[in-house]
């Protein structure tokens, strides 16, 4: 069929763009698809007006004998460096959208591994992986045969559908990893005095010491806004200028203070360190471990030894 041959070529380079949207929307709250985004279709259409003019313009018996001859092949025009190129530049730009998305994490979540925030890099390197392979097959034809290559375009195809599968499946397991975390903004602008600051520092300790919201350990940055009667935005201002903190980091001092307490009163002398973790408000054994001895210094048993002997 030469009237269909190359067609799906121009579209190998709107998937990386697809991506980059998709993770921008995903990552950014401020995020609006405006006029200046269709500059990511700039390679698509460059490759499809190249292969009109190429080719597509000609009549079916030219475009017969052209396959047939590859003069369509053009060494600059046709090598798969320029999809190399695009894909690079647009992994990179993803996992930069990523890496601050899991700064604005730690301030509006206080258990991080409730979200699985890997999968999403997880996916991005399968993808970049499937596009490598994908395009050395098709550009490189390492599948000689037209059987051969039939196949391994099924199984391409098949895998690209699996990846799709598995994104939908992330985005009903875990809603919340879909939402648009609010932007942590500068703080040049914003109303708060000094006085003010340390009022709010004040009633966000009264809600931690004394009503004890740490043991929650779904703990978002909206419960304590609610809880403690101050927007979201002005209590990570106060955690971040005057605590110099976290909100995830802020959260979990607590609950390895609440730990220690636990660890230390003979009450809890027969409860078990996985009761005690979930007693001081984590939900994972691995992040109390290394939260416990990044802040005391030493690991549980050996603080409940020192304790008690």
């Amino acid at each position: 069929m030469p009237n269909l041959a190359y067609l799906s070529t121009p579209f190998l380079f709107l998937y990386a763009p697809m991506l980059f949207l998709y993770t921008e929307s995903v990552t950014r709250p401020d995020f609006r698809f405006s006029p200046l985004k269709l500059l990511h279709l700039i390679p698509f259409v460059a490759r499809g007006l190249i292969l009109f003019f190429r080719y597509y313009r000609y009549d079916f018996d030219t475009k017969l004998t052209m396959l047939q001859m590859r003069l369509i092949y053009h060494p600059v025009i046709s090598s798969p460096i320029w999809l190399y190129v695009q894909n690079g530049i647009y992994m990179i730009a993803c996992f930069y959208l990523l890496y601050q998305y899991r700064a604005r994490i730690k301030d509006n979540f206080s258990a991080l591994e409730k979200l699985k925030r890997n999968w999403l890099n997880y996916l991005l390197i399968a993808f970049f992986i499937w596009k490598g392979i994908f395009i050395s097959g098709y550009l490189y034809g390492i599948v000689p045969t037209d059987a051969g290559y039939a196949v391994f375009q099924i199984l391409i195809e098949f895998s690209f559908l699996l990846w799709v599968c598995l994104l939908i499946y992330k985005a009903l397991e875990f809603p919340e990893l879909f939402r648009t975390l609010p932007e942590v903004k500068k703080y040049q602008t914003s109303p708060l005095t000094d006085s003010l600051i340390q009022e709010y520092q004040s009633r966000i300790e009264v809600c931690m010491k004394d009503e004890k919201l740490y043991l929650n350990p779904s703990l978002t940055l909206e419960d304590l806004a609610k809880e403690a009667g101050i927007p979201a935005r002005y209590i990570s201002q106060v955690l971040n200028e005057s605590v110099r903190q976290k909100f995830y980091d802020y959260v979990n001092r607590y609950r390895i203070e609440e730990s220690k307490r636990l660890l230390s009163d003979p009450a809890s002398k027969e409860k078990t360190i996985l009761a005690i973790i979930y007693d001081a408000g984590f939900n994972s054994k691995s992040v109390f471990h290394s939260a416990f001895k990044k802040y005391v210094g030493m690991t549980p048993c050996e603080y409940r030894l020192l304790q008690h002997s």
